[in-house]
């Protein structure tokens, strides 16, 4: 079970870190993120030889300080290739390397390294920071497959199939309690 919430919390820290880079400048959400870019262009204005520069680096680990420190600390550290597809139907692949609760680099390019693949759109990143029920939205699109999370080693896969068995209790669990909050609320 420990492994899911690792996996949950590298999902969450992916996304908010897509959802830093693509949500339109000056925007406030509910997730803490810093607003940085709306638009591809945009978006690689914040790269420098292809790596993200270091005072976007700072930002998105300025907005982790809401996790539970618990929760990153199972989390430890991970080496994950990022699938973006864009509105404009292109896909840029970035990989990030997340070390001791912190995004230590996130650069332009897919890398063999990776334990882990994460494919989404930047749609998808869009309705979860617009949300009101955010983490329900996410459990959502990891479920349906809009989110895919791939291992590509040993220690992926296992965190893989936590995660699947974790966002499908979770889902069960979250629509059985607003079912109910509906009933009585």
């Amino acid at each position: 079970m420990a492994n899911s919430f690792h996996v949950l919390i590298a999902v969450i820290l992916v996304i908010g870190t897509a959802a830093v880079m693509l949500t339109p400048r000056g925007a406030a959400n509910n997730s803490g993120f810093a607003v940085l870019a709306h638009d591809r262009q945009s978006v690689d204005s914040y790269f420098d030889n292809g790596n993200l520069k270091s005072q976007y680096v700072d930002i998105i680990n300025l907005n982790t300080k809401n996790v539970p420190d618990q929760l990153f600390e199972m989390f430890g550290s991970d080496k994950i290739n990022i699938y973006i597809t864009y509105n404009d139907g292109t896909t840029q692949d970035y990989y990030a390397i997340t070390e001791k609760n912190r995004l230590k680099g996130l650069h332009k390019g897919a890398r063999n390294e990776a334990a882990i693949e994460i494919r989404l759109a930047e749609k998808t990143i869009s309705r979860l920071m617009d949300s009101e029920k955010s983490f329900d939205e996410f459990i959502e699109a990891m479920n349906s497959g809009e989110i895919k999370y791939k291992g590509l080693n040993i220690g992926g896969f296992i965190k893989q199939a936590s995660v699947n068995v974790s966002t499908n209790v979770i889902g069960i669990i979250s629509k059985a309690v607003n079912f109910f909050a509906g009933l009585f609320g």
